[in-house]
Order: structure tokens, then sequence, then C-alpha cells
């Protein structure tokens, strides 16, 4: 072979191999290409819809009041010589809890008494003397005035000293103190806050869109108060409707609606906010999903068991509550994918990794 065919003999070889690894090359891309498009499973939850009974209704804060709050106000003005009660402590009605000094009034009963019967001696002699025809009528109606005006002089004295006694207006619990021995005490500042514990309501904010709603389902409600304390146990307590407002409040568009607490073990307490639950429609024999199964946009992804595959769907809603969702019972034998929804596409490929 001279050395001109050799040349030609390489060069073909070299063009031969050259071609040959850019086949080689083509077909590896397009067999990774056809692994990366070959879709991986999501993996999901699905469940099917429970059937039970729906509960329309609203959730949110109130405090609770005492149906019997009445301020302990002085009837006369003076030094509180005595204060015989604290805060918190029970008290009965008309029980002494406190005591003006009462030498001022025992000096005005005394000369009340005094011109009460210096009035009743001149009116006795006065009277006997009309009777005798030796004075006029008009002396004799000046003498009776005098004495029924010193009369009520003397009734006035005799109740202001008895008023310098000061005593609970209703049987109930201290829950506000005002005033301690030494203070100046008036009929217009109160020295304590006195209230029934036993007989409590609770007071809420309704907002206005559900006034038509509480006004005609208002002898069906279904009412709940709740608190959680600092351990974590939530006190429960039933309550009964005892009043809505007639109109709504235009500064805050809601309007007041004031119920009764029923049977409770003490946990609850004037002036202490609470979760009022009104339930206000019950609907029965729905299949419900909970709120957080639907997507962002309040839709569902229902599970395709033929072809693996989510697939979006926008159900119909006969009804729902915060944590509840009733829906077409047509959908009642679907799966609904209920964990993964948030990260799954419609049509997106699924595996099934357990059912709630």
């Amino acid at each position: 072979m001279g050395k001109r065919s050799f040349f030609v003999f390489l060069r073909y070889f070299i063009l031969l191999l050259g071609t040959a690894m850019i086949a080689y090359g083509i077909m590896q891309f397009s067999s990774k290409s056809l692994a990366e498009k070959t879709p991986t499973p999501v993996p999901v939850t699905t469940a099917k819809a429970e059937y039970g009974t729906l509960q329309e209704s609203i959730s949110l804060t109130a405090h609770v009041q005492s149906d019997h709050m009445v301020a302990l106000l002085p009837l006369v003005s003076g030094e509180l010589e005595t204060v015989s009660f604290e805060l918190g402590d029970q008290v009965e009605k008309e029980q002494v809890l406190a005591q003006i000094d009462s030498e001022p009034y025992e000096q005005q009963r005394a000369q009340a008494a005094s011109a009460k019967a210096v009035a009743q001696t001149t009116f006795t002699r006065v009277e006997r003397l009309f009777q005798a025809k030796a004075v006029t009528e008009q002396a004799y109606e000046e003498a009776k005035a005098n004495r029924d005006a010193t009369l009520a002089q003397w009734e006035l004295a005799e109740l202001q000293m008895k008023n310098t006694a000061i005593k609970a207006p209703i049987s109930g619990t201290v829950i506000e103190k005002y005033a301690s021995e030494g203070n100046v005490a008036s009929s217009q500042q109160p020295i304590a806050l006195i209230a029934d514990l036993d007989s409590l309501s609770v007071k809420a904010e309704i907002p206005s869109y559900y006034f038509d709603i509480i006004q005609a389902k208002k002898e069906q409600l279904q009412i709940q108060v709740s608190r959680t304390d600092a351990s974590g146990k939530e006190h429960i307590a039933q309550a009964r409707l005892k009043a809505i407002s007639p109109s709504i409040n235009p500064s805050s568009n809601t309007f007041s609606l004031v119920s009764t607490l029923q049977e409770q073990d003490g946990s609850f307490v004037p002036g202490m906010a609470v979760t009022i639950r009104i339930v206000y429609n019950q609907i029965e024999g729905v299949y419900l999903l909970r709120q957080e199964d639907r997507t962002v946009d309040g839709a569902f992804y229902v599970y395709d068991e033929e072809t693996n595959t989510a697939r979006y769907e926008k159900l119909a809603i006969i009804a729902e509550n915060d944590s509840l969702v009733a829906i077409d019972p047509a959908y009642k034998d679907a799966s609904f994918i209920v964990g993964g929804h948030h990260t799954v596409l419609d049509g997106q490929t699924v595996s099934v990794q357990q059912t709630r």
C-alpha cells in the first residue's frame, strides 16, 4: 500500500469513527430525555366525604357580666369611721359594710327632737284655746303647720342618722372596693361594687351581616361559652338567649346579643373574655369534608382511580361553617386528595400513600 492510499484510508477511518461517536451521543441524549420526561407521581393522602350533620354557626369573643350588679352608695356624707369589707368578700343584703361618723347627725336629731317637742306643746295649747274660741283659726293653723314641719325635720334627722350605717343593697360578692377608713364619703361616689356571681350573662357584639339570620332563628339558637385557663384546660358552659338588640350600632356596624349562663362550675366571672359559639342552623344528612381539604381558591382535587391522576373540581357547596363544608351528594363516593392538594396540579399523576 502506497503512502497515498494509507492517508486516504486514514481519512475515511477518522470520518467513520467521528460519525459513530456522534450517533452514539445522540442515542444517549435521546434516552436521557425520555427518562426525564417520565413524570414522578406526587405522593398524596385521600379521603371520602363523611355522612353527618352540619351546624352553621358563628364564633367570636365576648365578655362576661353580672345580671345584678349594684354600686354601694352612701346616702349621707361624712368621714368613714369603719369599713368592714374587703375585695372578694361574700356579703348579705342589709349587712352593715361601713359606718359614717354619726356625731353630727346625732346633734341634728337632738335639735330636731327638741324643736318637735316645743312645737307639739305649742300646738296642744293653741288647740285647746281654739276649741274654747279664745284664738283665731289662723293662729291654730300656724301652730299646726309648725308642728308638722318640725315633725318632718325630726323624721329626716332620724333617717339621716340611720343612714350613717351603710348596708349592702343586695346579696353578692364585692368585686370592686373604692374607699377605706378615714376617707370622706358622699352620695356622689360609690365605695364598692357588689355583684351576684350566681347570675351571669355574656354580651357579644355580632356583625350586622348576621342580624336577619339571628332574628329569624332566635327561637332555636344553641349557645355555648368557653375559655381556656393557664393550664390549658377548657371550661365550657351552655347559655340561653336573653336579649337581642333591635338596632345596629353604626360606629361598629354590630348589634348586641346577651345570653344567660346556665349551670357552670364557677370558672366564669364578670369582665372575663370568653369565646361564644352561636349555632343558628343545623342541617342533617349531608356529606362533609374539612375546610382544610380545600385549595386556596375553595376548590377540591378529586383522585381519578383509573388514571391515577388529580382532577381539579369546583364543587357546589350546600352549606359550611368554620371547620366543615357540606358538598354536592353526587360526589359522595369520590376520593378527594386531602394531603398534598396544595402542591399537586390538575391532571398530574399521583401516588396514594394513605387514606384518612
